[in-house]
C-alpha cells in the first residue's frame, strides 16, 4: 500500500510539473493554514480494547500548517498542484488503576500533494475542487506511572497513505500590479479511519510570475 501510494504521488507531481512547465503565466501561492478536524479517530478507530469508561480521554482536533499552490491560467480554467504539511489531530488517554496510572499518547501529521482546477465566480470570487494523496506519519508513545512496581515506557511510530478529496472557495485581493492577498475556505475529505473531514482557513500571497 505504501509502495503504492509514493508511486502514485510521483507520477501525480511528474504530471503535474510538465503541465505547468509547458505553461506562462504560472501564479505560486505560499499559504498558512490553520483549522479543525471535523471527524477525528475514535477509541475504536485507534484500536483500544475493552472498557475506557473511567479513563480521561482528551482529542486535540486542531490542525495547521503551511503549503504551496502553484497554477496556471488556461481559458478561465486554474489547473495546478497544491502541496503542504499539517497536523491532523492529536489523542491522549489517561487511564488510573489504583496502582497506576497508564498514559496513551498519539500524534498524527500529513505531507499532501493533489491537483485541483479552479473557475472563477464573478470578478471576486472562485472555488476550486481538488484529489491527491496524503501521506500520514504517526507517533505513538505508552508511560505507566506505578504507585508500588517499576515504571515502564514505550513508543512507537509508522506511517500510510491515504486519498484524499477537496473543495474550497477563496478570494483573491490585490495589493499591486502581480501580488495579491489569498484567502481560501477548504473542506478536505480524507479516506482514512472510514473519513476524516478536515476544514481550514488558508492565508497567503499570490505571486503572478
Amino acid at each position: 500500500m505504501k509502495i503504492k501510494g509514493l508511486l502514485f504521488t510521483t507520477a501525480l507531481l511528474l504530471a503535474a510539473c510538465s503541465m505547468l512547465y509547458a505553461q506562462k503565466g504560472i501564479t505560486v501561492i505560499p499559504y498558512a493554514r490553520l483549522g479543525l478536524n471535523m471527524l477525528p479517530p475514535s477509541m475504536d478507530d485507534l484500536d483500544y480494547i475493552g472498557d475506557w469508561s473511567g479513563a480521561d480521554i482528551k482529542i486535540n482536533p486542531l490542525s495547521s500548517g503551511a503549503g504551496v499552490q502553484v497554477k496556471v491560467d488556461k481559458n478561465g480554467l486554474g489547473l495546478g498542484i497544491d502541496a503542504g504539511i499539517s497536523t491532523m489531530f492529536f489523542h491522549k488517554v489517561i487511564h488510573d488503576q489504583g496502582v497506576g496510572v497508564s498514559t496513551y499518547t498519539q500524534d498524527e501529521y500529513s505531507i499532501y500533494l493533489k491537483v485541483f482546477a479552479q473557475k472563477g465566480l464573478g470578478d471576486m470570487f472562485f472555488v476550486q475542487g481538488g484529489a491527491g494523496v496524503h501521506f500520514n506519519p504517526w507517533f505513538y508513545e505508552y508511560y505507566y506511572d506505578s504507585v508500588n512496581y517499576t515504571d515502564s515506557w514505550d513508543e512507537s511510530s509508522g506511517s500510510y497513505t491515504s486519498f484524499a478529496l477537496h473543495v474550497a472557495l477563496g478570494t483573491e485581493v490585490p495589493l499591486t500590479p502581480k501580488v495579491k492577498l489569498f484567502l481560501l475556505g477548504k473542506l478536505e475529505g480524507i479516506f482514512a479511519y472510514g473519513i476524516m473531514l478536515p476544514i481550514s482557513g488558508n492565508i497567503g500571497l499570490s505571486y503572478s510570475l
